[in-house]
């Protein structure tokens, strides 16, 4: 039963959230020959704030 977590900004619609949704389940579906509801996928809205990498926020870059 796999379980992905997506980290991403925040600021998505949920029509762009479902249609990743669905596009990673069906991969993970048929490259692991599993049905789709085995796979649980979470999205973790992040704030630019909340988010840095090199040591600057992503919301100074």
């Amino acid at each position: 039963m796999p379980v992905v977590h997506i980290h991403m900004f925040e600021g998505r619609t949920d029509e762009q959230k479902s249609a990743i949704v669905k596009g990673v389940t069906k991969t993970i579906s048929e490259v692991a020959g599993i049905p789709d509801s085995a796979t649980t996928v979470v999205i973790h809205d992040t704030k630019r704030s909340d988010w840095a990498q090199g040591g600057v926020l992503a919301s100074e870059a």
